[in-house]
């Protein structure tokens, strides 16, 4: 064996596990930045739906406490109905996704039955506006509570 031909394969040698070394941290790297801004993405989505929660709540309160034929309520109850779509696409989207990841979805369950509290008086005919104390609000506060656990949950599971 020849001094150059060991100097060579030296030379080679540690050019080629730096250039392994690069290619293998250049690709953990982009792998970790993936999960990060699809934790980020989901993170984001998930504080979306809350805020469309609340917004649909505070809709549910100016809609009960008008007068049912008043133009108030009539932009209120549509409101009302199309955040509620929106939520359940986000909802439906936000699952698909979650499922595809392992993670556990969110409870589909407590979902309806938000829904179904705030959206069930919608547009029938009533007499006056409901009292604080009226025991259907508090039925609509408690299914957004537990939906609000749900998604808590969910955001401090994908962190």
């Amino acid at each position: 064996m020849d001094l150059k031909d060991v100097g060579f394969g030296a030379l080679v040698g540690a050019a080629g596990w730096e250039l392994l070394k690069h290619l293998f941290s250049g690709a953990m790297k982009r792998h970790a930045d993936a999960k990060e801004s699809s934790r980020k993405l989901l993170r984001d989505d998930i504080e979306k739906l809350v805020a469309l929660v609340c917004e649909v709540i505070e809709q549910t309160s100016v809609y009960y406490a008008a007068s049912f034929e008043s133009e108030v309520a009539r932009q209120s109850s549509r409101l009302i109905r199309g955040k509620c779509k929106v939520i359940g696409a986000k909802l439906e989207s936000l699952n698909a996704t979650l499922n595809g990841q392992g993670v556990v979805a969110v409870n589909s369950t407590l979902w309806f039955r938000f829904k179904a509290a705030t959206t069930q008086h919608l547009d029938v005919s009533r007499p006056g506006t409901w009292s604080d104390d009226d025991p259907r609000i508090s039925e609509i506060y408690e299914a957004a509570n537990f939906f609000h656990i749900e998604l808590n949950r969910l955001r401090h599971d994908t962190v």
